[in-house]
């Protein structure tokens, strides 16, 4: 599992964003425009009379989104902004103004990040991590963070619950040659991460345990969420569950109009901050049912299972069915695949999720697509029976 940020880095760049971030509520017809500087394109905030009120660059994110608003095409769009800005300052403009709508324009550190609906219900990071942070470092319930990020589009944590009541036992490990992590000596090994020490006491069994996932987008992309998900501390893998049943919460970023004001700015007000409280609260409530101790049974029973389930035939052909299926495995992704799978020595269900999920232990993959790989490993856990088939008896094609 990528551990992302600190704590500590992670609270430190919440309150850097919090403090560069602006929000502005405007009429597309009067008061936006798009206009091409010294080879960059700008959203341009108009007062009054059309004169320039401030100027924006223009983040990857905001132009997908105006692009999806207007109705155009992303390849479209994408090759005009690579070889004919003209063309996308020409055709942006033009359709602000013949159908104009107010708008969401969300900018920090001197660029547009998003785009959105002025029914948009701003829930921001600061505010998340204000209510939920005592609950975690403090509460009743076992637990401790063992991943953090935040980027330009979203944040997430990953809390792990430590209680030894709830972990789940699938059986011996079969330690991998040259695999030393927990090795008495402590090569390898973070001794001051909390994960670690766990991992240590659960040396010699296949033990998973449960934790949450809470992730929170200022920027369009998801609600405030949380997902659970089971942690393999032999491996230090992590997969997401829960996207099919009652493990999920979701509260979406839907709210009453923002109307444009004076000067177009947003500010926070009382009515917002008490429905941010209420969904906060929802959260809190949902953190207890993820410890439900009858949940976390159903869910390793569900592993037991497909551990003890049919096995793979040829790992090669097996790992081209899995692209097939999981249509989201980039090429690199299949070869590392295919090496955990095969020097891991697990030709089950379980063992090719275990394969899944540890690419996002790669020093090379990206925190975003960690979590990616992680629900990719969970979307395999739910496979039916039939559908597993096709891959652990999938055979290699001739060359």
């Amino acid at each position: 599992m990528n551990k992302g940020m600190s704590l500590e880095g992670l609270l430190n760049e919440v309150i850097r964003q919090t403090s560069t971030k602006r929000d502005f509520v405007a009429s597309t017809k009067e008061a936006l425009r798009m206009v091409q500087s010294e080879g960059e394109l700008w959203i341009v905030l108009l007062k009054e009379g059309s004169g320039e009120l401030e100027r924006f660059e223009i983040a990857e994110n905001a132009h997908r989104q105006i692009s999806t608003r207007l109705g155009i095409p992303w390849m479209y769009y994408n090759r005009l902004l690579a070889d004919h800005t003209d063309l996308v300052v020409e055709q942006v403009n033009a359709l602000f103004e013949r159908e104009p709508e107010t708008r969401l324009l969300r900018t920090m550190d001197g660029k547009a990040r998003a785009f959105l609906s002025n029914k948009y219900r701003r829930l921001d990071n600061d505010e998340v991590l204000k209510e939920i942070l005592p609950p975690i470092v403090q509460g009743d319930i076992a637990s401790t963070l063992i991943s953090s990020n935040v980027g330009d589009d979203k944040m997430h944590l990953k809390v792990l619950f430590t209680d030894d009541s709830l972990k789940q036992d699938l059986g011996p490990t079969t330690e991998r040659p040259g695999f030393s992590s927990w090795d008495q000596n402590g090569d390898n090994v973070d001794l001051d991460a909390a994960h670690t020490v766990i991992a240590r006491r659960d040396a010699g069994r296949d033990i998973v345990r449960p934790g949450v996932i809470i992730s929170n987008s200022e920027t369009g992309h998801g609600a405030l969420s949380m997902k659970g998900f089971f942690f393999r501390s032999f491996c230090l893998n992590g997969c997401v569950f829960g996207m099919e049943d009652a493990f999920s919460f979701n509260r979406h970023h839907i709210g009453g109009k923002l109307v444009e004001g004076a000067g177009f700015e947003v500010f926070s007000d009382e009515t917002k901050r008490k429905q941010d409280e209420l969904i906060i609260a929802q959260l809190n409530d949902a953190f207890g049912t993820m410890v439900d101790p009858a949940r976390v049974q159903a869910m390793g029973d569900r592993l037991r299972a497909i551990k003890n389930g049919e096995t793979v035939d040829d790992a090669f052909a097996a790992v081209d069915q899995l692209a097939v299926e999981l249509n989201d495995l980039r090429e690199s992704d299949k070869q590392g695949i295919l090496e955990s799978f095969l020097k891991d020595g697990d030709y089950s269900q379980w063992g090719m999720v275990n394969a899944v999920t540890e690419q996002a232990n790669r020093e090379e993959t990206t925190y975003k697509r960690a979590c990616e790989l992680e629900e990719l490993g969970a979307t395999l856990i739910h496979f039916s029976a039939q559908r597993w088939n096709k891959i652990a008896t999938a055979e290699k094609v001739a060359a």
